[in-house]
C-alpha cells in the first residue's frame, strides 16, 4: 500500500470533516476526527443491487472479521479481493455474481467515493459504490464466503436490519 503524502492526508481530512458536518456542528466534528485519527482507512466497494423496487441486503457470518452478524450490502474490501489496477467497474459488475450468483444486467449509478465512520471496527471506510440491476430475485449462498444469508427488502425497510444507520447512511449516497 502507498504511503499518503501530505496532500492526500489533508484531503482525507477535509472528505471526512465534510461527511461529520452533515450530521454535528462543526466543532463537535472536529472533536469526533481528533479521537478517531488514529483509525485506520480501507477502501471497500459496496454494490446495492436492485430487482424491480427491491434491494438485496446480506447478513455477515458471526465469525467475520469486521461487524460480524451486521446487515450490509455486498461489499469487498478493496486489499483482499482486487488484484492489480483491476477497472472499478468491472469489480463491482462481477461481485453480485461471486457472492449471490446473480447475474448483473447494468450498472444503473455510480457514486463519487465518499467516507463512513464505524467506530466499534476502528475505522474508516473509504466507500466506492454502485447500483447495479440485476436479472432475477434468485440467489445462491456460498457457504465458503462471508455471507450467512441474504433477503430482499424495500427501501422503507432498511432501518429494521441496520446497525448504527449504516443501510441508511449509504443508500442515501447511492439512491439519491
Amino acid at each position: 500500500m502507498e504511503k499518503l503524502t501530505y496532500l492526500s492526508k489533508s484531503k482525507d481530512f477535509l472528505y471526512r470533516l465534510k461527511y461529520l458536518q452533515n450530521k454535528y456542528s462543526f466543532w463537535k466534528s472536529l472533536q469526533i476526527l481528533w479521537k478517531t485519527r488514529k483509525f485506520k482507512t480501507e477502501d471497500c466497494f459496496v454494490i446495492i443491487c436492485k430487482f424491480n423496487k427491491e434491494y438485496l441486503i446480506a447478513k455477515l457470518k458471526k465469525d467475520y472479521e469486521f461487524c460480524p452478524g451486521d446487515w450490509g450490502f455486498i461489499d469487498t474490501i478493496q486489499r483482499k479481493h482486487i488484484k492489480g489496477k483491476e477497472p472499478r467497474k468491472k469489480v463491482a459488475f462481477s461481485l453480485p455474481f461471486y457472492y449471490a450468483g446473480l447475474n448483473s444486467k447494468r450498472i444503473i449509478k455510480e457514486t463519487k467515493p465518499f467516507h463512513w465512520l464505524d467506530k466499534d471496527s476502528k475505522f474508516w471506510w473509504h466507500i466506492f459504490s454502485y447500483l447495479i440491476k440485476v436479472n432475477s430475485k434468485k440467489y445462491i449462498i456460498n457457504k465458503k464466503e462471508k455471507f450467512s444469508q441474504f433477503k430482499w427488502v424495500k427501501k422503507e425497510d432498511f432501518s429494521k436490519y441496520s446497525r448504527k444507520n449504516y443501510l441508511e447512511d449509504i443508500s442515501k449516497e447511492v439512491l439519491r
